[in-house]
């Protein structure tokens, strides 16, 4: 598995609240997202989601994820945790 970090001209800011999460994560970001995606730290894919939104981690164990998101203009990856 591969992570493509942002370069100058992609993704300025992804933002996932609340923080920690307990159920559910909205996802805000300065472009359009064509797609989600969550890892576990195995980089094991536990969710997919098109487009942006909200994340449900209801069903998911406490600890951390790294969430995948991609544009037209680059993807980014962002850590968290969930409670």
């Amino acid at each position: 598995m591969s992570f493509t970090f942002l370069d100058k001209e992609g993704i300025n800011s992804l933002s996932v609240y609340p923080h920690p999460i307990v159920r559910k994560a909205k996802i805000n970001c300065d472009v359009e997202l064509r797609r989600l995606e969550v890892y576990n730290l195995l980089g094991n894919k536990v969710m997919e989601k098109d487009g942006q939104g909200e994340l449900d981690f209801t069903d998911l164990p406490s600890g951390y994820y790294l969430i995948k998101a991609y544009s037209d203009k680059g993807d980014i990856v962002k850590r968290v945790q969930k409670n």
